[in-house]
């Protein structure tokens, strides 16, 4: 699949949408931000290139780990990006538990089952978490006024429901992980086009695999879903076909009147928070 014939299936897609007087939203997300690296900057570019909201899902602890020095370089440099707003992404983004995908190592096909990370999984105790979330949470509002609004981001986008139900509590208003289909709400904001294939080499997961993930997303939309559809990266991983397609992606919806990219602010229905008095 060339980036030629991606583009015709996407605007072929935008086309029937434009013709029944209908826009998809489409949102931007990139997770595991620390500090400031040659990657930041080149994501930051594409986000300059075309005034386009990016959400940045910043780890709270390791983030506070960092020198002050380097704290303030990376709030400076996200303050030149209007656009730009921080998610708090966990806590340390460390699997607090290996949570087992079942009981067994082997599943009914034969095959191995994997450890599944989790940092909020659902043999982490509750009143620990909780206690984790909040921490992170005032170490975001702490940091980066104006800039930080409250949506929290579960490491490896898995967080068990007894998080969910008490995260009022810890400052959280939102939350945004990663689910191919989801009842819309601005409580629960998700990503569905993750541009990695995170069970191979870790590269761009090509043209052919994003025309499967976005076909039944538009499939859904036709069927009158209005949920926004999420763009999910990592600018720490991904290779420079992912940066080229997060490029090319973004100028192709901006050069059509069926696309659009709606501000955080709108999308979350919240605002950025203050610094705690």
């Amino acid at each position: 699949m060339t980036q030629i014939q991606f583009k015709d299936f996407l605007y072929a897609e935008l086309d029937w949408f434009k013709a029944r007087g209908r826009c998809i939203s489409f949102w931007w997300r990139d997770d595991d931000c620390i500090r400031v690296t040659t990657a930041l900057r080149r994501l930051l570019h594409i986000q300059e290139r075309h005034s386009t909201p990016l959400a940045l899902a910043v780890v709270p602890y390791a983030f506070h780990q960092e020198t002050i020095e380097q704290q303030s370089k990376l709030i400076d440099c996200l303050r030149q990006h209007k656009g730009v707003n921080v998610f708090g992404h966990g806590f340390s983004h460390r699997p607090t538990v290996m949570e087992q995908t079942s009981l067994t190592q082997i599943n009914r096909l034969g095959r191995v089952v994997e450890p599944v990370k989790a940092e909020f999984g659902s043999l982490c105790e509750l009143a620990t978490g909780l206690q984790m979330i909040a921490q992170g949470f005032e170490i975001m509002r702490g940091s980066f006024n104006g800039l930080f609004m409250p949506v929290f981001v579960p490491p490896w986008n898995r967080l068990d429901p007894k998080f969910w139900r008490s995260m009022s509590k810890c400052g959280y208003k939102a939350l945004s992980s990663y689910a191919f289909t989801k009842k819309f709400s601005p409580e629960q904001v998700q990503t569905h086009l993750d541009i990695i294939h995170w069970r191979g080499d870790k590269e761009f997961c090509g043209y052919d695999a994003l025309i499967h993930q976005l076909g039944l997303q538009f499939a859904r939309r036709r069927a009158g879903s209005d949920e926004p559809i999420g763009i999910l990266s990592h600018h720490l991983v991904q290779d420079d076909r992912g940066f080229e397609f997060l490029d090319f992606f973004i100028e192709c919806c901006h050069h059509h009147c069926a696309a659009n990219f709606p501000q955080l602010d709108v999308l979350f229905q919240l605002n950025p928070t203050a610094p705690a008095n």
